[in-house]
């Protein structure tokens, strides 16, 4: 058998299809292989939605809300009035939510509107936020929000 990659063009293509195979399962399969284990060893309550945070869920990806809004809590004086920062176990079940729409960003560092980070808790009742929905400057004037 011929082992000179000069002349062999199979065995070359082989070692740098192997490589590749080799590379791409240690920077991105393993990888994700353990921050799933790490998902599944969290607390039940950490690893799966509710069903009426996936129906909000699917309502902020529906009405295109993260042009403008964030779901992170930052580290900032600014965000101390909507609860602890962000973690990253707050995002890790987080999935597409069909086989079209894959899992919005809900990170960012920049946003338009307010955190709606566990808004439903902030506000004493859930007129508000129907009200907020569909005409947003009936109750936050200078708000810049577009009524659904």
């Amino acid at each position: 058998m011929n082992f000179r990659l000069d002349t062999n063009h199979h065995l070359l293509f082989a070692l740098s299809f192997g490589g590749f195979l080799f590379i791409s399962i240690l920077i991105s399969v393993a990888p994700a292989v353990r921050l799933e284990q790490k998902v599944q060893a969290m607390k039940p309550e950490y690893r799966h939605m509710t069903e009426a945070q996936e129906r909000g869920l699917r309502v902020f990806v529906r009405e295109n809300c993260a042009a403008c809004h964030t779901q992170q809590v930052r580290n900032v004086k600014m965000d101390q009035q909507w609860g602890r920062p962000s973690l990253p176990r707050d995002y890790a079940y987080l999935k597409p939510l069909n086989t079209w729409i894959m899992t919005p960003m809900m990170l960012g560092s920049a946003r338009v509107g307010p955190d709606l980070a566990n808004v439903g808790n902030r506000r004493d009742n859930d007129m508000w936020n129907y009200i907020h929905l569909y005409n947003p400057r009936a109750v936050v004037p200078e708000s810049i929000m577009s009524p659904v």
